[in-house]
């Protein structure tokens, strides 16, 4: 059962331009110059009411340039904290391109599977949050350990490299772009020339 249903997007309510909350967190976003990417409402609530205070939520929407655009005004780096299952490491993997493309700095709180961060947080507490986020990672890093690339070979290595590889090639800041092939090389332990 769904926690919460969302609304259609009007022509008054365009949800690829809102983030919910962000009237209550953007000084605290700008204080600690980092944003907490969550993908619902309750998530954004929990984490809030137990002491979080820069949490910014998408409006049941994937994130899009708009909404990387608009939280780049406040803050370089953000933080994504989405829902554990495959489908929520779809959406940070999206996500975090996404923020990249907009140069801004995306880290992967690792979240535990088929949780979302309001019931890992109202379960575990939210310490143990607090300490993943002290752990997160590198959106490269994320990547590669969920497609499980130290273990592919052959084609399904050469087609998740690909995938990584078009995913950089769209990034317009050299300086972004050179620095991902770099980590890229030293994570599969290869020469930078192979992957350029």
């Amino acid at each position: 059962q769904a926690k919460y249903l969302n609304s259609p997007e009007t022509p008054l309510y365009r949800k690829r331009e809102v983030f919910y909350g962000l009237h209550k967190t953007r000084d605290s976003i700008r204080k600690f110059k980092t944003a907490i990417l969550v993908e619902g409402y309750t998530d954004f609530l929990q984490l809030v009411q137990l002491g979080i205070p820069n949490v910014v939520a998408l409006s049941g929407t994937a994130l899009g340039i708009d909404h990387a655009n608009q939280i780049r005004k406040f803050t370089p780096k953000v933080y994504l904290a989405y829902d554990g299952d495959e489908a929520g490491v779809n959406a940070t993997l999206r996500a975090g391109y996404v923020l990249l493309k907009a140069g801004i700095d995306p880290l992967v709180i690792p979240m535990p599977n088929d949780k979302d961060p309001d019931d890992w947080v109202r379960e575990a507490g939210v310490s143990v949050f607090q300490d993943a986020m002290g752990s997160s990672m590198s959106l490269l890093s994320f990547h590669l350990q969920k497609k499980d690339v130290k273990n592919l070979k052959g084609a399904e290595l050469s087609r998740t490299v690909k995938e990584i590889l078009k995913e950089i090639s769209l990034i317009t800041d050299e300086i972004i772009r050179d620095d991902l092939l770099e980590s890229l090389s030293q994570e599969l332990q290869w020469k930078e020339a192979k992957v350029n």
